[in-house]
């Protein structure tokens, strides 16, 4: 494989777990939020 490849593949997978992990915390967000207006 080409490093420019590798490179990428890795980045993909650095983006995926960061995505992974703002979508957990906008879910606890707004669990958060519901705890509060009740």
């Amino acid at each position: 494989m080409q490093p420019d490849l590798e490179n990428s593949a890795v980045s993909q997978e650095q983006l995926k777990i960061e995505i992974q992990q703002i979508k957990i915390e906008n879910e606890l967000t707004k669990l958060n939020n519901n705890k509060l207006k009740v």
